[in-house]
């Protein structure tokens, strides 16, 4: 017997492109930009497998495999549309941003 897929809403919070996600009546994320893959990976990291299928104002928006999708995210860039990558974790910075040097607040020069 197949498994039944595993259906989640998804629900504008702002007019930031936030989103919130409900499964089975539950918040399952409160706010994301991308909460199709959020879901994913949630789902996936409680034992989830198989088809996810997203619903926006109650109609059908996205459908695809819960493993597939936990290991990628969309990326939008003011030149490229929307593209989907592999997920990656949020780094901090490697380099030290400079301190403000300058004698007028808001603009920084230089550090060498």
């Amino acid at each position: 017997m197949a498994r039944q897929p595993v259906k989640i809403t998804i629900e504008p919070i702002d007019r930031r492109g936030n989103y919130r996600v409900i499964y089975r009546s539950r918040v399952l994320v409160a706010k994301s930009r991308d909460p199709e893959f959020d879901a994913a990976r949630i789902l996936h990291s409680r034992g989830k497998t198989g088809k996810l299928i997203s619903y926006v104002n109650g109609t059908r928006s996205l459908t695809m495999d819960i493993s597939w999708a936990a290991a990628r995210m969309i990326i939008e860039t003011s030149s490229r549309g929307p593209k989907t990558i592999l997920h990656k974790r949020w780094k901090p910075l490697d380099k030290a941003i400079p301190a403000q040097t300058s004698d007028r607040p808001g603009r920084v020069q230089n550090c060498k």
